[in-house]
């Protein structure tokens, strides 16, 4: 896991990047400090790019490709900053993995997707089973065929991407028969039917059309096109390349207005929204769910069992719909009172701040924000899936990308050769 953030108003955008990268292994997590989430998408243009989630793309390292887009990049620059984007998905999809690889990956994402129904069939069955009773192998034998029918209904029936056409150039011969063949050695010890077979490997070829992304990277692309005054941020979900589809979605856009900020956090961001609104979002959710259940189920059930007791006549429904009713908006003005009082006294006053704040505090906000999910990480049971040096850079129309802070690997003193190289791709 990570924590990332952009910190936006009319001067430019600040973004900071924690280093934790977890990896594992037989089962077993290890957690690194030295990890590179946060880079130049172009040397020459004000745009930056941040990563978080899978840190590979097709087994190999973001950190590669985005490098290897910008060499290829050199100084074009484009209008708006949705063009990069396209142009760094386009880079990834024609020029990035050459043809074998991209079939070789398109078997380990079926393998992937396929493990993933597997375990959700393995639960259901484990759930069945914890819920007693006795089963014959012919019942189970059904019921397994009934919940991969659900399963792939599910994927099927799920939103459609952008890739209707690509998707239909592989329902062809080749790919079917290898999805059939990952699924039969997925599948090698539950008994799967022929027809639970052709419609999982029907499901597995759509999966690249659809809504689910496992495993998933989180991309996010800031900073400003040439005609662009003011910053933008744009945040994607990519899951995988495969022949002729780079399978992402664009997941949020965030745009600066004259006079005002933004404040947007990515991956973790639980202390974050914690600082932001005065209270833990989980915590908020907890105390809402109590409150809501309370006043619309076990109050007004209360009331009709205390007027009972009390020898009352009345029509029992009628008088607990107009109770849940009447909790219904109490808790309403409960929720309603909660958000005044949050953006009077926690949002509010910080994003007004955050408008005003010159290029250099906002990057100490930034980085500020990192480090809050860093300790809450580091002072708690909780794995430190949030640490590490913290990488700040500030963009801003006039000055373009500037880093505020960076780690290497290497001491640059050491190394100039690297500086010297650097702009002669």
């Amino acid at each position: 896991m990570t924590a990332e953030i952009g910190v936006m108003n009319n001067n430019g955008i600040a973004l900071a990047a924690d280093s934790a990268v977890t990896i594992e292994n037989y089962n077993r997590e290890k957690i690194y400090n030295s990890a590179n989430k946060l880079f130049m998408l172009s040397k020459y243009c004000p745009v930056a790019i941040m990563v978080y989630g899978n840190a590979t793309i097709n087994g190999i390292p973001w950190e590669i490709a985005i490098k290897e887009f910008r060499r290829n990049f050199k100084d074009k620059k484009h209008d708006h900053l949705i063009e990069y984007a396209k142009s760094f998905f386009d880079y990834l999809k024609n020029d990035f993995i050459n043809r074998e690889n991209l079939d070789k990956w398109f078997d380990r994402q079926c393998r992937e997707a396929c493990i993933y129904v597997k375990n959700q069939v393995e639960k259901a069955v484990k759930d069945k089973l914890d819920g007693g009773g006795e089963f014959s192998l012919e019942d189970m034998q059904s019921f397994i065929q009934t919940t991969v029918s659900k399963i792939v209904s599910f994927i099927i029936n799920n939103k459609d991407l952008t890739f209707n056409e690509q998707i239909a150039k592989m329902m062809d011969e080749k790919h079917f028969a290898k999805c059939r063949e990952v699924i039969v050695g997925i599948f090698n010890k539950t008994p799967l039917s022929e027809e639970a077979i052709c419609e999982l490997s029907t499901a597995m070829l759509v999966w690249y059309n659809k809504d689910i992304f496992i495993p998933q990277s989180g991309i996010v692309i800031a900073g400003y096109g040439q005609s662009e005054m003011l910053p933008s941020l744009i945040e994607y979900n990519v899951e995988g390349i495969i022949p002729d589809i780079v399978k992402h979605k664009q997941s949020s856009v965030y745009q600066i207005t004259e006079g005002n900020s933004l404040i947007v956090p990515f991956a973790q961001k639980d202390a974050v929204w914690t600082f932001c609104k005065g209270i833990d979002p989980e915590l908020e959710s907890v105390i809402g769910n109590s409150i809501d259940v309370m006043l619309q189920e076990r109050y007004p059930q209360k009331v009709v069992e205390i007027i009972k007791d009390m020898g009352g006549t009345f029509d029992e429904q009628i008088l607990l719909n107009k109770l849940k009713e009447l909790g219904s908006g109490c808790f309403k003005g409960i929720v309603d009172s909660v958000e005044n009082h949050k953006n009077k006294n926690f949002i509010q006053p910080l994003v007004n701040t955050a408008s005003m704040l010159p290029l250099e505090e906002m990057a100490s906000m930034a980085e500020t924000f990192v480090n809050l999910s860093s300790i809450r990480k580091r002072f708690t049971s909780q794995s430190e899936t949030v640490g590490g040096p913290i990488d700040v850079c500030v963009i801003s129309k006039g000055d373009g990308f500037i880093w505020m802070k960076r780690k290497h690997y290497f001491d640059p003193n050491f190394n100039q050769h690297f500086s010297q190289n650097y702009y002669k791709d």
